[in-house]
């Protein structure tokens, strides 16, 4: 954020002064507002980024417990022609 320099004498009013005083208190006040709203966010999102990794461990499990339940081929014994000219 640029800085202005601050004059040595100030030509304001003491309407002026009380004016920029109250803009000064309601920028503050906005920037505390800002930066609570920030944190939620922040936490938020780390609580959707948990919930992310927690659904695709579970996926993962579920896809490894679909794949142990899948039909396994037995493979036919051969007979003794079948390996002889196989």
């Amino acid at each position: 954020m640029k800085r202005i320099a601050t004059p040595t004498e100030t030509p304001e009013t003491p309407l002026e002064t009380n004016a920029l005083q109250a803009e000064v208190e309601r920028l503050r006040a906005q920037v505390e507002s800002d930066q609570r709203e920030r944190g939620f966010l922040e936490q938020r999102i780390e609580d959707l980024k948990d919930r992310a990794e927690r659904a695709e461990r579970k996926e993962d499990q579920l896809h490894a417990l679909l794949a142990d339940l899948r039909p396994q081929t037995i493979a036919k014994p051969k007979g003794f022609w079948s390996r002889l000219f196989g």
